[in-house]
């Protein structure tokens, strides 16, 4: 399967109070994680942001479509500006996610519009792969004025792939300095 790959970058990080992505995480800013990863999968890799410092990370730089609307607008973003049939969504906070796990994604993904990952009742649909067809269902519901991501699964074809534990913990996101400082160690 052919894929593109873009790392949501655009967030206002206010938790974190200064970009995320570019923060040094074990010696290296958090958005050279996810694009390593993407590196497995891909040949193009975007990173959706509006600051200009990721033009100096070897990926393509694209800014949201649709400004404010949070991960919904880069998921937007992306399917638009896609060349492939499917792209793979990643974040810049989340630098634990491995292979194996996107190797899930790819061997379920099949005919569906979407799959992404799942652990108990908590779903990951910012680490998951979405079909170019599925724009349209989104894009209604953004006029609409919902911008829950989970909530566009309800009307595409869905697949959610079950993590289990040890596996979840590759899903954690780094929202605060307290975030980076605990999880440091553990990458």
């Amino acid at each position: 399967m052919e894929l593109e790959t873009f790392i949501l970058a655009g967030g206002k990080s206010t938790r974190m109070g200064s970009d995320k992505g570019l923060l040094l995480f074990n010696g290296k800013p958090m958005v050279s994680y996810s694009i390593s990863l993407a590196s497995h999968f891909s040949k193009s890799i975007t990173i959706i942001s509006s600051n200009a410092e990721y033009s100096n990370f070897d990926a393509n730089l694209l800014s949201d479509e649709l400004k404010n609307i949070g991960p919904m607008g880069g998921i937007y973003t992306a399917l638009l500006h896609c060349k492939t049939e499917n792209v793979l969504i990643l974040t810049v906070d989340s630098p634990f996610v491995s292979s194996n796990l996107i190797d899930m994604l790819v061997k379920s993904h099949n005919h569906n519009e979407v799959s992404y990952l799942e652990h108990k009742t908590r779903i990951y649909p910012l680490t998951a792969i979405y079909r170019k067809a599925s724009l349209q269902v989104i894009k209604q519901q953004i006029d609409t004025g919902n911008y829950k991501v989970r909530d566009c699964f309800n009307n595409l074809r869905s697949n959610s792939v079950e993590v289990d534990v040890e596996q979840s913990y590759q899903l954690t996101n780094i929202n605060t300095l307290n975030d980076l400082k605990t999880n440091e160690s553990n990458r």
